[in-house]
């Protein structure tokens, strides 16, 4: 989602370096992950993943309020709708994992 993200706000020389971070203090991973690659170690330690939900799956992209004028509900509500379905997933600007051993 970070390049994505980068991509609509033309944020291209950010790109181009591979989004190297210029901030020191911000909530985006330093070293942000592959959601694939996490889901290899998971399997590879012995997890099962039970559920993987988008956070943020189309909020940071929005320029405006809601149309509907129902403000941040109705941003909760859609992020709700979306979170677990693909595109949107795997756009979302964190990706929560549930994963559990089995037997455990």
């Amino acid at each position: 989602s970070l390049v994505f993200r980068n991509l609509t706000l033309g944020n291209f020389g950010y790109l181009r370096v591979n989004m190297a971070k210029q901030k020191k203090r911000s909530l985006s991973p330093d070293y942000p992950r592959d959601p694939e690659d996490v889901y290899r170690w998971l399997a590879a330690c012995g997890f099962e993943i039970e559920q993987r939900t988008g956070v943020r799956v189309f909020s940071d992209y929005m320029k405006a309020p809601p149309a509907d004028g129902g403000g941040d509900a109705s941003i909760l509500e859609m992020e709700r709708r979306y979170c677990r379905q693909e595109p949107f997933l795997s756009l979302g600007r964190y990706i929560h994992v549930t994963a559990r051993k089995p037997g455990q």
